[in-house]
């Protein structure tokens, strides 16, 4: 083609026919512009459809961000209410210590990992991906609001990790004494967590023994007023 074009320019300077070899200038021109044209579509294109598979492949992500984030909330939340329950038993054993009857083994556990509370920090890796490579430009006006109110709450939620941490300090400190060192260990040897509603049946089936040990613990923690 390009020959072709060559010689046709050729055979009009040697006839000197100056208008008809600038109206092949300027076709020849037209083409050249139409041919770059059609490129930078085509690359337009080509981008275009790159960026789009990128966007679906971080929806696809986020999507899954999302479903870690409400399968390890339901676990959180399980924990949590079963924290807010060994709380309120705990309560109800200082208002009358016969509460305890049957649940000593339950009452050491409460006493010693009352501030343990489960946690679940949101799963950042996309939206930090997003944020760090400026890929969160291919995504809607809207959904990009919606993801950043979405993630300011792991944020909020972080800020306040330090708070809870300092609260569970305080409580050990001041819980220290409350039961023996005996309680302690036994706690310890029987493999006893602070989440035992995990695994509820486990608890059934350890006992201890001294009863009067129980009830001199929780002798102890009426008295302490502080905590």
């Amino acid at each position: 083609m390009l020959f072709i074009f060559r010689k046709l320019r050729q055979g009009l300077i040697k006839e000197g026919n100056v208008s008809r070899y600038l109206g092949y200038a300027i076709g020849e021109i037209v083409l050249i512009v139409v041919g770059i044209l059609i490129a930078v579509q085509i690359g337009k294109w080509n981008d275009s459809r790159g960026e789009a598979s990128l966007l679906q492949g971080y929806k696809d992500r986020l999507i899954a961000n999302l479903e870690a984030d409400i399968h390890t909330r339901k676990i959180t939340q399980m924990v949590n209410n079963g924290k807010v329950n060994q709380i309120n038993f705990l309560y109800e054993v200082v208002k009358d210590p016969k509460v305890v009857q049957g649940r000593g083994v339950e009452f050491l556990i409460v006493v010693r990992y009352a501030p343990t509370m489960g946690e679940s920090p949101l799963f950042t890796t996309t939206f930090d991906e997003l944020l760090s490579t400026g890929h969160m430009r291919l995504l809607d006006d809207a959904l990009k609001g919606e993801v950043h109110r979405y993630y300011q709450f792991d944020q909020r939620f972080r800020e306040y990790a330090q708070f809870r941490k300092d609260l569970a300090l305080e409580y050990y400190k001041l819980s220290k004494g409350v039961l023996t060192l005996e309680q302690e260990e036994f706690l310890v040897d029987k493999g006893l967590n602070p989440f035992p509603y995990y695994n509820p049946g486990k608890v059934k089936t350890v006992s201890y023994e001294d009863e009067g040990e129980i009830l001199a613990a929780i002798n102890r923690l009426r008295e302490n007023t502080d905590l």
